[in-house]
């Protein structure tokens, strides 16, 4: 199927699937490198307007992921067990982590398209066993949003003639 992208420098933003994600943190994932075998039509997106919006909501939503202070009872846990301590707090070290990076992310993308007037241009998505391929090539990112975000996955499916 032909979805459709904004096409900036280096960088592709999916514009059909973008609204169509559970958490808008994950709109990061919709974000692929840009790709040569593209196609002049296919179905219809979003408008670069919304699609800038909606990538902005993504970077915004981060900032309500909070981060939970150390006080002095945390520091004399750690000094005084630190496996207990750091498996009481795996889970936040983690979310902690993940929200850093996805920071980073949005940042580059920022900084990608900021100044650079983009092209809409559409690129072949299908689903094979192993996973989502874009342009041909094996999409880890929309594999994996694909396994583990329901509502992606029903558009997906819908929009590529599954009925799984």
């Amino acid at each position: 199927m032909n979805i459709p992208y904004y096409v900036f420098n280096k960088i592709a933003i999916d514009s059909f699937f973008i609204d169509k994600v559970s958490l808008p943190e994950d709109r990061i994932f919709l974000v692929v490198p840009k790709c040569e075998n593209d196609k002049k039509e296919g179905i219809k997106g979003l408008g670069l307007s919304q699609v800038i919006r909606l990538i902005k909501e993504g970077y915004g939503s981060l900032q309500y992921m909070k981060k939970k202070s150390l006080d002095k009872v945390d520091i004399l846990k750690n000094l005084y067990n630190q496996s207990y301590y750091l498996n009481e707090r795996q889970e936040e070290i983690i979310k902690n982590t993940k929200v850093r990076i996805l920071k980073e992310m949005y940042e580059k993308i920022f900084e990608e398209i900021e100044g650079y007037k983009p092209r809409l241009t559409w690129y072949i998505v299908n689903k094979e066993e192993e996973g989502i391929y874009i342009c041909g090539k094996l999409s880890k990112s929309y594999t994996t949003l694909y396994n583990y975000d329901e509502k992606f996955r029903t558009f997906m499916n819908k929009i590529l003639g599954y009925n799984t």
